[in-house]
């Protein structure tokens, strides 16, 4: 299982950010980062992958085993303009199938050890168009858990 920290927790989701046929840009931070200090960037382009910055809960089984729970959000935005629907339609759904292959990858860890990840129950919902222009997209709710025994035995 991957160790707990910080930039493993990252490196594993920009790692697969940076695989996917079509993420165009990775960003790690906070709301108060968000997309305008993305959008600054000369290499920005959509769809963009953002990982949130985690709540993370240490978890003690009892028997010496220790890990890192991390629950966080992964948003998912493409932008299309307001008067075309059909556009629009097409980055929802984009951006969704983006979150799809992050789903089956994260089985696929979890089926092996990697990472410890259930996927039932992750709830997607969609960007509001409230606080973003021309953007849509899909914000993943997750949790992960990691392997913490390095740092505390």
């Amino acid at each position: 299982m991957i160790t707990g920290t910080l930039t493993n927790f990252v490196d594993y989701f920009r790692t697969w950010a940076d695989q996917d046929a079509d993420v165009r840009f990775f960003l790690f931070g906070g709301v108060e980062k968000g997309v305008e200090v993305a959008r600054s960037h000369p290499d920005f382009d959509y769809p963009l992958f953002w990982l949130e910055e985690p709540v993370i809960t240490t978890l003690d089984n009892g028997a010496s085993d220790y890990s890192e729970l991390y629950q966080f959000g992964i948003t998912v935005l493409g932008e299309a303009p307001d008067d075309d629907y059909e556009k629009q339609l097409q980055v929802q759904q984009l951006t969704l199938t983006i979150l799809y292959r992050l789903q089956k990858q994260l089985r696929l860890d979890n089926r092996n050890g990697k990472i410890l990840c259930e996927l039932s129950g992750m709830k997607k919902e969609p960007i509001s168009q409230l606080w973003l222009d021309n953007h849509r997209g899909w914000r993943l709710e997750i949790q992960c858990t990691f392997n913490l025994n390095a740092f505390l035995n």
